[in-house]
């Protein structure tokens, strides 16, 4: 009987910057696709939102230029 055994090989330093390149892409498409742009229809100052939910850190939030946010990403609050 012929028994092979073969260890783990180190990944080569280009593999691993592949699969952090992979991972940082993953960390930023989650984020960049919960961010909610919001707009104060008293001011018209509109304002970026995240918050991931996580027990890592509270929600942050920031102004952004109304101008840059497509119209169809834009949650307008209504005026009371």
């Amino acid at each position: 009987m012929l028994l092979s055994v073969t260890g783990c090989k180190e990944q080569s330093p280009e593999m691993r910057e592949l699969a952090n390149v992979q991972r940082l892409q993953l960390f930023a498409d989650q984020i960049v696709y919960q961010i909610q742009y919001l707009k104060d229809p008293r001011t018209n100052q509109c304002f970026a939102y995240f918050w991931d939910g996580a027990g890592n850190g509270g929600p942050a939030f920031t102004a952004v230029n109304c101008e840059s946010i497509p119209t169809e990403l834009l949650i307008v609050a209504t005026q009371k």
